[in-house]
């Protein structure tokens, strides 16, 4: 696991393109798994702090949020996870540790730990993050950790950039139609989401500092947020639409 003191992802890469005999297939698609993320982290920085809050959770779905902050706050990421209860087979019943898991994995590759290997993470299909580990090793060289990205200070410009206009529509969109009027209740969601979203008294919601990796952030919680509850209506009664 530990090469002249360094962690060697490498020896535990899983090839996700497999047939039903577990025989690798053409193209690869090498995942470093959670369990090897927190490795690499804690031989890295072992003072690194890590903290998971469900969201939501209901007998359908569970959505967790997780946060990784280095030593000194040097650099800060973090990843939501959903999972729903219907799986089955080794993984029934145990869907918020799942979305907690892929939250962590999902926070972990923000900091560079298997950045190079989250395509398939990414991607509307199974809870991978989750899944046993198989000994298999790719031939190609693998390219360097991605560079952790530090808290950014006022007048910095992310390196993704800031959140776009469609972005920002999209945000008041979902909370409008999971929450009507009710700013306060968009302002309490917000403030388990994104906290960097609100004002110093978390009263008010401010897009415009965001960026386009934290607009995803609450895109993707909104969207789950609207699975697990029914909108609310948007008008009060007697007002017209």
């Amino acid at each position: 696991m530990v090469d002249n003191g360094k962690f060697d992802p490498k020896e535990h890469l899983k090839n996700l393109n497999t047939d039903s005999q577990g025989n690798p297939r053409k193209p690869e698609r090498w995942y470093l798994e959670c369990k090897w993320r927190l490795c690499w982290l804690r031989q890295e920085h072992p003072d690194a702090q890590i903290e998971t809050e469900v969201i939501s959770v209901d007998d359908k779905m569970a959505v967790v949020h997780a946060r990784v902050t280095t030593p000194q706050n040097a650099a800060v990421a973090t990843g939501l996870g959903t999972a729903t209860a219907a799986a089955s087979g080794r993984f029934s019943g145990r869907y918020v540790e799942k979305a907690e898991t892929a939250a962590l994995a999902r926070a972990l590759a923000g900091l560079g730990y298997g950045t190079q290997f989250t395509g398939a993470e990414f991607e509307d299909g199974d809870y991978i993050s989750d899944t046993p580990p198989e000994a298999k090793r790719p031939t190609r060289p693998l390219p360097p950790p991605v560079a952790a990205r530090s808290m950014p200070t006022p007048g910095d410009a992310p390196a993704t950039g800031r959140i776009l206009d469609n972005q920002r529509k999209a945000i008041r969109a979902s909370l409008s139609e999971i929450f009507g009027k009710d700013e306060r209740a968009q302002c309490e969601w917000m403030a388990k989401i994104m906290p960097a979203a609100l004002n110093d008294n978390q009263t008010e919601i401010h897009l415009s500092p965001l960026t386009q990796d934290e607009a995803k952030t609450i895109i993707f919680a909104a969207n789950a947020e609207k699975v697990r509850k029914p909108a609310v209506a948007k008008y009060a009664p007697g007002e017209e639409p």
